[in-house]
């Protein structure tokens, strides 16, 4: 994890839950002195910050992407959009938050944070998002990509992320009781954790052509004639295929072999706001 920022003339210290891995605070210094910047507040997700006097709440889409910050009135003051690789295409307000695309899964933008590089901080890894390259790599979640565009390849794993470190936990007692036999564990809970981990064997991901008879017909994604998944353009802008973890862990869920047989898609819905159906 990145343990500080630095505009050039002073930085900011991370500071992180021991426990969760949550980024919970930072503290400035110029060198000489320290001063507390901000604290944030975490709950199964990112719930509010603290900086200076100043309260603000986050509210997420379903990707977990901030759209919106409240203060302690009620008033929206912040609002964001942002392109399917995590610009942010328009925003009003002034608030200082460097939580934004993907912000639920603790993506800190230090652009927002005055940065002229405008890099997302994932873990130890850095990524930005108008070239979709990553700098400093960080181990990735267990796949092996086809056909995949840097940016495609970026959006999915941080995708992936967010399922991963904030709907699983939840899923869990839904999970552990649906049995999983091409899962590394016993149930559908285990081999999850073990992709999101990346202790289990890398399933392939092929991201499919527009001109894909199955993305022709409007499918989100589709299972892969190699052995993986395939995820269709669609997935990643079109608003009936809604957050892409919910084409990723459906197509998943295919492959384990757990879906439309059982419950497996019923958690999803439940805990994540996906639809019944998106193929």
């Amino acid at each position: 994890m990145a343990a500080s920022w630095n505009n050039g003339s002073d930085a900011t210290r991370f500071i992180y839950d021991p426990i969760s891995g949550n980024l919970i605070g930072e503290i400035d210094t110029d060198g000489t002195t320290f001063s507390q910047y901000a604290l944030y507040t975490w709950g199964v997700t990112l719930l509010a910050q603290k900086r200076g006097s100043t309260v603000s709440y986050y509210h997420f889409d379903g990707n977990g992407s901030v759209r919106a910050l409240s203060n302690s009135s009620k008033t929206i003051t912040d609002t964001y959009s942002y392109n399917a690789f995590g610009e942010v295409i328009s925003s009003s307000g002034s608030t200082v938050n460097p939580f934004r695309w993907l912000g639920g899964a603790g993506i800190y933008d230090d652009g927002a944070r005055g940065s002229v590089f405008g890099l997302n901080i994932i873990g130890s890894g850095l990524y930005v998002p108008s070239t979709g390259s990553n700098i400093l790599r960080r181990p990735e979640l267990g796949f092996s990509f086809v056909n995949c565009t840097k940016k495609e390849q970026q959006t999915i794993n941080a995708s992936l992320n967010y399922f991963c470190k904030v709907l699983l936990p939840r899923l869990r007692n839904c999970l552990e009781n649906i049995a999983c036999s091409r899962c590394s564990g016993e149930n559908l809970y285990e081999g999850l954790s073990s992709l999101c981990s990346g202790s289990g064997s890398r399933i392939i991901v092929h991201c499919a052509s527009s001109w894909n008879f199955h993305c022709i017909l409007g499918s989100c994604g589709f299972q892969s004639g190699t052995g993986g998944i395939s995820i269709c353009p669609g997935a990643f802008a079109a608003p009936g295929c809604g957050p892409l973890f919910c084409t990723i862990i459906h197509e998943l869920m295919h492959f384990f072999g757990k879906l439309h047989t059982s419950d497996a898609y019923r958690c999803l819905k439940q805990f994540g706001g996906c639809r019944e159906s998106i193929d």
